[in-house]
């Protein structure tokens, strides 16, 4: 009964359902048709080999063979690579330009083909697992948690709130499942209790009951939802106005990783100025260094404007005037140091980062702005930068976790400079050495520090938040207070002398703290294609912050050739895909299942033994199993003064069925045996659900996902 048609059915109904959240995550419109071929094709052959062999298990191999076999094809053809006798290259191949396209795309994904293959490898896990716990382990409750593995991908993935319609599949495909589960405890279980039409599924009452139950949880969902208040709490670094309110700070490089990974360059803002070499158009900065590298810190935010900063070194005051295209952020693109500014909107600003930020809390507070920033620019000459020491400003203090291969290499570039100035300088020429390291959008490999020691002495190979990243750090070990601005480079200079700025010059760069100078930009990153990239090799070379007269700033290095403006195609915003989240995920769901599973797997073993005596004896122990999973003594007495004792829950007829298979058990131990039809799965089935029953829903949840009984020595 449990793999029957109408099992296997409801297996697929809700495995097809649990795929529709993933519709969120690609636009691809063969995922949710090539899903339901993966499903009718895993169930089909599920209960064609259960109906031959008459056991479970055949059917969960059968799956998983074709599953591979599936995947192994499918895999092939979508990377060419059909001729292939090894599939673990061909799986290789694939995960790696799944992950080439993921890692460049934002949700939705447009369609490609390695992709694909990896969601639908995921549909079939997800309907593998599903009847495992449905099927094998006879679980309505097991058979939820991979039935919410897609809808708990695509919240983690997305940076809105998932459909309605994902929420409604998700529930739906549940509801079959008790459905048909129902259906099978009716068909089992009247026990002459009721006539044989009373004992019939009543299909019409269970949908009116689901629906009620459906409409009744939502709605209360909805009024607690609107009835609770927030407690404003955010896993988001915030920014407080003078209002006592919160705004979240938004990473901006998840914007910057994803700009420079899009294979289309995409024009986002162009501006007039009155510096004749153009602006570096800075968003904000990253002031905390963690293992996690750079992190934006806690804001003030203040209404108005700054006061106009005392500078000693050289500087300029310069005028901007900022048209806004295809781009939209919470922070205000403008020159550093911002004095004044004009958006439409509500805007204020960090005192200690002059990071401007909208505070209104609009969708698209940037749309279609046009605006004008005056700005005071500090461009120290050579002599000035040489002999400058480190300023006081205020910064975060490093972790303690530095590696020290960092640490000395620091020391070791700046050991022969002279001033504060010089090390700068001497970090600077050491990271932007083509002959030392090259640009490359692909990041190095590792975790935390391990980043940036696989980036200086490993791979020798990063972009710029690699390059900005370790310069900082560096820069900061060696006394000099530095943090990591996240902005634009100049752009390209237009006929018409305007300057345009496209998803390309996206970048970040170092700034350092000197005394007299105030913050100070330096440009470590390593150009490629670019031989107008100054040399810096003498320390009193210029920094390449806002660039002096004459010294046009050399541009990001792009990972192409640069395009034309008119051909470019507009991408998709969204949030970069991590599909280690939904994997990792899925992989938990198997291991936290894999004791309940097993305990599944025991019960089915003890109580479908062939033979009449290893039947008895099966049940006996299961019911010592069950007791001991309940917290439940098992005393150490003989079976028919087990039978005799007031075990909590049971009723007339739970005790009459232990009394039972006590006396079995005793006539299999002491006389000729059980007879050779022994009976007694209806009975454990009683005395069970009576048991369960008995005790409070947190130790039967306990019972269910981490049984006591699997630990040695518990069930003799």
């Amino acid at each position: 009964m449990i793999g029957s048609g109408r099992n296997t059915i409801a297996v697929g109904v809700a495995a097809c359902l649990g795929t529709v959240p993933f519709i969120q995550i690609s636009s691809d419109a063969r995922l949710l048709p090539g899903a339901a071929i993966v499903v009718i094709v895993l169930e089909g052959l599920a209960w064609l080999v259960r109906r031959v062999s008459q056991l479970t298990w055949p059917g969960t191999l059968a799956q998983l063979l074709a599953g591979f076999a599936m995947i192994w094809i499918a895999a092939a053809v979508a990377v060419g690579g059909a001729g292939q006798t090894r599939p673990w290259q061909v799986f290789e191949q694939t995960w790696t330009l799944a992950s080439e396209h993921i890692y460049s795309q934002t949700v939705p994904m447009a369609a490609d083909d390695a992709t694909l293959v990896l969601l639908l490898a995921g549909a079939g896990v997800l309907t593998i697992v599903i009847d495992l716990a449905f099927i094998g382990a006879r679980s309505v409750l097991l058979a939820a948690l991979p039935l919410l593995a897609g809808y708990l991908t695509s919240m983690i993935v997305l940076d809105e709130a998932v459909g309605i319609v994902s929420i409604v599949a998700v529930c739906v495909g549940w509801l079959v499942l008790l459905a048909s589960r129902t259906i099978d405890h009716e068909q089992r279980w009247p026990r002459g209790l009721t006539s044989k039409d009373e004992g019939k599924f009543n299909a019409r009452g269970f949908i009116a009951l689901a629906v009620g139950l459906g409409s009744v949880s939502v709605a209360t969902a909805v009024v607690a939802g609107l009835a609770i208040p927030p407690d404003g709490q955010s896993w988001l670094p915030q920014g407080t106005t003078g209002r006592h309110q919160s705004v979240d700070l938004i990473d901006p490089t998840i914007s910057l990783n994803e700009n420079l990974h899009q294979p289309d360059e995409r024009p986002l803002l162009s501006y007039t100025t009155s510096s004749a070499d153009g602006v570096r158009l800075r968003s904000t900065a990253l002031t905390v260094m963690t293992a996690a590298g750079w992190q934006m810190n806690q804001m003030t935010l203040l209404p108005g404007s700054p006061d106009e900063p005392t500078l000693a070194g050289t500087q300029s005051e310069v005028t901007t005037q900022v048209t806004i295209g295809d781009y939209d952020s919470d922070y205000l693109p403008a020159p550093y140091a911002p004095l004044r500014w004009d958006p439409s909107g509500s805007w204020a600003f960090d005192p200690q980062t002059l990071t401007v930020l909208d505070v209104a809390g609009e969708d698209q507070p940037l749309a279609g702005q046009s605006y004008s920033v005056d700005s005071l620019i500090a461009t120290p000459d050579a002599t000035e930068l040489a002999t400058a020491t480190a300023g006081d400003a205020e910064a975060s203090s490093l972790p303690d976790d530095v590696p020290a291969e960092i640490v000395e290499l620091a020391h070791q570039i700046t050991d022969g400079a002279a001033s504060d100035g010089e090390k700068a300088l001497a970090l600077q020429n050491w990271l932007n050495d083509p002959s030392r390291f090259s640009y490359d959008l692909q990041a190095p490999e590792g975790m935390g520090f391990q980043v940036l020691v696989n980036f200086l002495f490993n791979d020798r190979r990063g972009y710029c938040i690699h390059f900005a990243s370790a310069m900082a750090l560096m820069a900061q070990e060696v006394g000099i207070p530095a943090r990591v601005a996240v902005g634009f480079t100049t752009g390209v200079e237009q006929a018409d002398g305007s300057w345009l700025v496209t998803s390309h010059n996206m970048h970040a760069w170092p700034e350092l703290n000197f005394s007299g100078l105030g913050w100070v930009s330096f440009e470590p990153t390593v150009s490629i294609g670019d031989q107008s990239q100054q040399s810096q090799t003498e320390p009193s070379s210029e920094p390449t912050q806002e660039p002096p007269a004459g010294e046009p700033a050399s541009p990001e290095p792009q990972p192409t050739e640069q395009q034309s403006p008119t051909t470019s195609q507009p991408a998709q915003l969204g949030r970069p895909v991590d599909l280690r989240v939904p994997l990792g995920l899925m992989g938990v769901l198997l291991v936290l299942a894999i004791p309940a599973l097993t305990r599944a797997a025991l019960r089915r073993r003890r109580l479908g033994a062939a033979d009449s005596a290893d039947k008895v004896n099966g049940a006996w122990r299961e019911l010592e199993a069950t007791a001991t999973d309940l917290g439940m003594t098992w005393p150490a007495v003989t079976p028919r003064q087990l039978g005799a004792m007031p075990w909590p829950g049971l009723d007339a007829e739970g005790r009459a069925a232990l009394r039972r298979i006590a006396l079995l058990i005793e006539r299999q131990r002491y006389a000729a045996g059980p007879p050779a039809q022994a009976e007694v799965a209806g009975d454990v089935a009683v005395i069970s659900t009576q048991w369960y029953s008995s005790v409070g829903k947190g130790r039967r949840f306990a019972a269910r996902i981490a049984p006591r009984s699997l630990l040695p020595g518990r069930v003799r």
